[in-house]
């Protein structure tokens, strides 16, 4: 089906049919399905594929039009499987490959859009970005930014940097590509920056955060990584490493046994949520009715925070 052939069914479209092509062609998909564009969500979701039509219903309307980008190459994502006899029953539930296949394909689009479309993410050169808003450590948007805009050999320079442990050179480096002034380590700090942690894994942890973000607004619920919890991923702390797996499978345990523990309890109420396998914990507090902010990760067997601890 050609680009022309879409249904007409929202008011501002004119970003997403533009660069429908361009998404198939990321994916490497040839034979494009009936897309339907809408102004409102349905079933409380923003995307929806039908493999027996091989048709996606897409919402564009009230939305930032590189967050329906991504959601229109997760659904893509899914009419490749099914064109290619891989999309069995249950397919899109969370953690099963395809589903998983589907965010880690959208996120990639997601990147080379940005690359090409900074703009679009406002990430434009010529404006300085917001300072950040906490101190501490180089925090993982602060990474993610600087991959995102940097050139080959700035990102080159920056890897050398933290691989030898220099850590003043690689923060003014950032600070130049990012044209943004950001908080200094605090030499008294009790943990130093993780060195391990490559721009592959950054990348995979940010669109992992996206698809849980994505997820639980197609459940009516607001659910946010704030920039504290991106400043808490990357410190050599605890257990140590953690990847995006990880970040979503303690996401899921939250949706399914977790948030019921908000019911009834005021906003600034928080617990602290532990995935029993990975030792991963979330502390979530409430921002308000179907509203809450993640604002700290460790992984550790311990956790020394006030908020209460619930195994999920």
């Amino acid at each position: 089906m050609k680009v022309n052939e879409i249904l007409k069914e929202s008011k501002n479209n004119a970003f997403i049919k533009q660069h429908i092509q361009w998404v198939a062609d990321q994916l490497g998909i040839k034979q494009l399905p009936k897309i339907i564009l809408l102004d409102k969500p349905i079933d409380t979701t923003f995307g929806q594929y039908d493999p027996d039509a091989k048709s996606i219903k897409l919402v564009t309307g009230g939305r930032h039009p590189v967050d329906v980008l991504r959601t229109l190459a997760h659904e893509l994502t899914h009419h490749k499987q099914n064109l290619e006899d891989n999309l069995p029953d249950g397919a899109g539930e969370t953690g099963t490959p395809q589903e998983n296949e589907a965010n880690s394909e959208a996120g990639v689009v997601l990147r080379n859009f940005s690359q090409e479309n900074p703009e679009y993410l406002g990430l434009d050169k010529e404006e300085p970005l917001d300072e950040a808003s906490y101190e501490g450590n180089l925090g993982a948007m602060e990474m993610m930014k600087f991959f995102q805009i940097a050139k080959p050999e700035e990102k080159s320079q920056l890897k050398s940097l933290i691989d030898n442990k220099q850590t003043e050179p690689a923060w003014d480096l950032i600070q130049q590509v990012l044209q943004t002034k950001l908080h200094p380590i605090d030499e008294h700090s009790d943990y130093a920056v993780a060195d391990y942690y490559t721009e592959e894994d950054l990348r995979k942890i940010k669109m992992a955060t996206l698809a849980v973000e994505d997820y639980a607004r197609s459940l009516g619920i607001k659910f946010k990584f704030t920039k504290h919890f991106f400043s808490q991923l990357t410190l050599d702390r605890g257990m140590g490493y953690i990847t995006h797996d990880m970040i979503m499978k303690t996401a899921a345990g939250i949706f399914k046994r977790g948030l019921r523990f908000f019911q009834g309890k005021p906003p600034k109420t928080s617990f602290a949520f532990m995935d029993n396998d990975s030792s991963v914990i979330f502390e979530v507090v409430k921002d308000d009715e179907n509203a809450y902010a993640v604002r700290t990760i460790i992984r550790d067997t311990k956790w020394h925070g006030t908020s209460p601890l619930i195994t999920v």
